[in-house]
């Protein structure tokens, strides 16, 4: 299901099975970051580069991905249970106008609104929403708790989501 793949120097994994979401992980190549702790692919400010390099660096990952990086929405994070959503007005937050908000996840029912997230000791979770309702390849079970009622998860990972999208996300954090 992991896949790598080199797009113009920009090296990054991604997800056949999430396909056609454009997404991507990136890697530390195919930047054009010089200082030696920074080196290559740096997409976060304030660690030394010049903010016009991160930001040619992020616009190299999303042409990479094949995302418009005006439509992009970023944010300084905070180590926090803080859930952001956000729509077409906030694309470019944090990369091409200064940031109004942070937190540490980022949620939308807008299409044309790229979300990113930067993460170092932390693991990133990637969720997409369904499509049209029907099941997803790769996600055995249903929408409904009911259909996954005598079902061992023992040695298994298990993602639950909410049809009700973004605002049950928002809404399970307050």
């Amino acid at each position: 299901m992991q896949k790598r793949t080199d797009y113009n120097g920009v090296t990054y994994f991604y997800s056949e099975g999430m396909y056609p979401v454009r997404h991507g992980f990136s890697t530390r190549l195919g930047g054009i970051s010089k200082a030696e702790h920074t080196k290559s692919l740096n997409l976060g400010f304030f660690r030394g580069d010049k903010d016009i390099i991160v930001q040619k660096n992020i616009e190299r990952f999303c042409e990479a991905v094949d995302i418009d990086a005006k439509e992009l929405v970023i944010m300084p994070q905070i180590h926090s249970t803080k859930v952001i959503e956000v729509n077409r007005d906030n694309c470019g937050h944090a990369l091409y106008s200064p940031a109004t908000f942070e937190g540490d996840a980022l949620v939308t029912n807008s299409r044309g609104v790229a979300l990113g997230v930067r993460v170092a000791d932390c693991v990133p979770i990637l969720f997409e929403g369904e499509r049209d309702g029907k099941i997803q390849e790769g996600f055995d079970y249903g929408n409904s708790p009911s259909q996954i009622e005598n079902v061992d998860f023992t040695g298994k990972t298990v993602i639950h989501t909410t049809s009700a999208g973004t605002q049950g996300i928002a809404n399970a954090v307050h």
